[in-house]
């Protein structure tokens, strides 16, 4: 085999392969697929005959990943949700471990998720694996859990972040870590905005648009609607000129949407195709906590951002890990103050909620939008290249070792 396109999925499914031959990669989420993707591209630039196989997305597949399945399997959020699931979740990871062993790749990049992917770094030392061990996306040691620098660095051999901060909470270790800027940056850089969105979807460019974004899975929409919802509602009655748009990450979701809202107002669905359409067009947004709030960062959109815990998960993230930081939203923490109210700690009280939305509509949002801004400068990569592919060059080094 001579390049990666030769390889065909029998194939990569079939007998161990020769440890010099292929590097596999582990993604477990949307947001890390769509990571995965950009750096597979940068990958294959890098490494153009090394065959990549692995655990990945629609993404990660369509950018040229061999996949070997087990991705819908990990597809859960949530600590109830995990401890509902551990039998499979347990027998998932087992069966990616022997995968990786069997095949005895060259390397393996792991890519977020590291609740999973620490736990099965850990496992492939343990079960005598020799090659590579590479993380892209630091765990945020710096929130909680900081006892995983010692599995981290007892069995990774080079770490990326993408946050500035991060690097130095490993300066007293020996573990190879590389910043290299955020990689939605490149990803950003690159969108092809629809010139027609609005009239595509019915939107009128004469009034003012307030977009939401739920979730991405069904677990997140079942838990954010109900607080939602409300808010919309009181927001409509003193800002009737407002449009609603949804974004929605899977078309099975409409359902749940019309459910949840029923006739209490009328909203549009916008499908994940033009979840940047929305955001360009958007005057103020509603969000679940996470990538999302980034991204409407980088269109300058003022946000809400809430999340709805369950009380068992709240009951763990305040008792036993003891999670009590000054934000939980990216965006905030980058800014180092409040540029998107957040909702999170204190629960989303409707009225409370609704009153830093009205905030966001005067002066303080276009504060906001300055912001914003800034919390993207400084996130751009140390160099002149884009972040996949500082990271694709240093795997190219890191392998060739």
């Amino acid at each position: 085999m001579n390049t990666a396109a030769s390889i065909t999925l029998s194939q990569a499914l079939s007998a161990p392969i020769a440890a010099s031959e292929e590097f596999f990669l582990v993604a477990g989420e949307a947001s890390g697929d769509l990571l995965g993707s950009h750096l597979i591209k940068s990958l294959k630039r890098e490494l153009p005959k090394l065959p990549l196989v692995g655990v990945g997305g629609p993404q990660m597949v369509k950018a040229g990943l061999i996949p070997i399945g087990y991705y819908e399997k990990m597809q859960i959020i949530g600590v109830w949700e995990i401890i509902k699931n551990l039998p499979s979740i347990l027998n998932t990871l087992k069966q990616v471990e022997r995968e990786i062993l069997t095949r005895q790749p060259k390397g393996v990049l792991f890519i977020d998720f590291p609740g999973f992917n620490l736990r099965l770094a850990k496992n492939l030392r343990k079960g005598g694996y020799k090659g590579k061990l590479i993380h892209f996306v630091s765990p945020t040691v710096w929130a909680w859990r900081k006892n995983r620098i010692k599995t981290i660095v007892e069995n990774l051999d080079l770490l990326f972040t993408i946050y500035p901060f991060e690097k130095p909470f490993y300066s007293s270790t020996p573990l190879e870590v590389e910043y290299v800027g955020h990689p939605l940056i490149e990803h950003l850089q690159q969108v092809n905005y629809e010139p027609q969105f609005e009239e595509h979807f019915g939107i009128d460019s004469e009034q003012p648009l307030l977009a939401i974004f739920p979730g991405s899975r069904r677990e997140e929409i079942n838990r954010n609607l109900p607080l939602i919802v409300p808010i919309i509602e009181k927001f409509l009655d003193s800002h009737p000129s407002y449009q609603i748009a949804f974004s929605v990450a899977q078309k099975s979701f409409s359902e749940l949407l019309k459910n949840g809202i029923g006739k209490k107002f009328s909203f549009v669905e916008i499908p994940p195709s033009h979840t940047y359409d929305l955001m360009r067009h958007a005057k103020l947004a509603i969000a679940k906590s996470g990538t999302v709030t980034l991204e409407l960062a980088w269109h300058q959109v003022p946000t809400v951002v809430l999340y709805a815990l369950s009380p068992f998960d709240r009951f763990l993230a305040k008792w036993w890990f003891k999670l009590d930081l000054p934000h939980y939203c990216m965006v905030n923490i980058l800014a180092g103050t409040t540029l998107y109210p957040e909702w999170i700690k204190e629960g989303a009280p409707p009225d409370k909620v609704l009153a830093s939305l009205e905030e966001l509509i005067g002066p303080r949002g276009e504060e906001v939008k300055k912001g914003c801004e800034e919390v993207w400068n400084l996130l751009r990569p140390p160099g002149y290249l884009p972040p996949t592919q500082l990271a694709a060059r240093k795997i190219r080094q890191v392998l060739s070792t």
